[in-house]
């Protein structure tokens, strides 16, 4: 018994010093866990739920974890309908960049989505993906 509630304590240490060092390190959890998963550019929110009438718009933050300065060339979409605002621009390391998103979804189906793509020159990240999925207006 004293065995696994030695594991437990140094679980809870390890969990504690992780969190600790993500948040010092990359700002947050969720960074420190994306830059361990191999992210190095990471998206937040990397989805948004939209209505379908009208035009919209919708700031996206792109944090650069690693530790050299990342590119953000351009942004493909799946459909005509959304757009990014504000490329190409570099961000330095450990920066972050508020992507301005516009989309107006009104062509779109309940529960469709569109997937606008960064492309970017990082080796570990050279496509971000934002998607944009249409909800029912009722």
């Amino acid at each position: 018994m004293k065995t696994i509630a030695r594991m437990l304590c140094g679980a809870s240490v390890v969990a504690a010093l992780f969190a600790l060092g993500s948040l010092l390190r990359f700002g947050s959890i969720s960074n420190g866990i994306a830059y361990f998963g191999g992210q190095r550019l990471v998206a937040r929110p990397a989805a948004i739920m939209a209505s379908r009438s009208g035009k919209f718009q919708s700031d996206v933050v792109l944090s650069n974890l690693s530790s050299e300065p990342v590119l953000l060339i351009t942004a493909n979409s799946t459909c005509s309908c959304t757009a990014a605002e504000g490329l190409p621009v570099e961000i330095g390391p450990g920066e972050d960049y508020v992507l301005q998103v516009t989309y107006n979804l009104g062509g779109l189906g309940p529960e469709e989505q569109v997937t606008l793509e960064v492309i970017t020159s990082s080796p570990n990240s050279p496509l971000v993906p934002i998607v944009i999925s249409s909800i029912s207006d009722q």
